[in-house]
């Protein structure tokens, strides 16, 4: 049995998190395109397209980062603690 440690369990939770995003948007992209026009036509109207960038990508990431922070919480806590107790 390994032992397993909160680094693993982050590095898998980031793992899951990024392919929820990318499955998450495709979907979007996919099956409701209408909303992906209408966010393609706002960052077309908007002046300084850098700063919009800089700003959506930071909050992807600090998103992306918060909840595989969670998630990784929650595994480690589950691997390590409760799956020894309900074993």
């Amino acid at each position: 049995m390994e032992k397993i440690s909160f680094w693993t369990c982050f590095k898998r939770s980031a793992a899951v998190v990024v392919a929820w995003l990318l499955l998450r948007t495709l979907r979007k992209l996919f099956f409701e395109f209408n909303e992906f026009v209408e966010l393609k036509n706002q960052f077309v109207a908007i002046d300084q397209k850098g700063l919009a960038v800089i700003v959506a990508l930071l909050i992807i990431i600090v998103l992306w980062l918060g909840v595989s922070l969670i998630g990784a919480i929650g595994y480690f806590v589950y691997e390590r603690f409760l799956k020894k107790l309900f074993s």
